[in-house]
Formats: C-alpha cells, sequence, structure tokens
C-alpha cells in the first residue's frame, strides 16, 4: 500500500517526467522511502529528502541527491 502511495502521488497526482526536480517530505517514513527511489527510477532530475539528522545517510543511501536534515 505505501509503494502504492507513493506511486499515484509522484506519477498520477504530480504528473512527475524525466529531468524534473523532487522535494520529498518525509524522506526515511514509509512513504517518503519509496517516493524517493520511484522518483530516481521515473527519471527525476533531482530527488531532495527531508528528514531529521540520525536518518541523512539512510536517505542518501536509497538514492536522494541532496538530504535537508
Amino acid at each position: 500500500m505505501l509503494t502504492k502511495t507513493a506511486l499515484q502521488s509522484l506519477r498520477d497526482k504530480g504528473d512527475l517526467q524525466a529531468g524534473h526536480k523532487v522535494l520529498v517530505n518525509g524522506a526515511a517514513g514509509g512513504v517518503g522511502t519509496f517516493a524517493v527511489q520511484i522518483a530516481k527510477a521515473l527519471g527525476a532530475g533531482k530527488v531532495t529528502g527531508v528528514c531529521s539528522t540520525g536518518n541523512v545517510e539512510m536517505v542518501r543511501s536509497i538514492g536522494a541527491d541532496d538530504v535537508v536534515d
């Protein structure tokens, strides 16, 4: 269900196209972790994840180009 929520948000509601920039608020959470990965897989030009300091490395490891804590 979390995967479906992230996919629908990015592709269907957000109309994500290759090269778009994406900001994922809550990138270390349930939907957020999928959103980061799906955005990259759909060809987003730059994905920025927002998370707490303790999760910065994890969010980078799942594909975020930039991370804001």
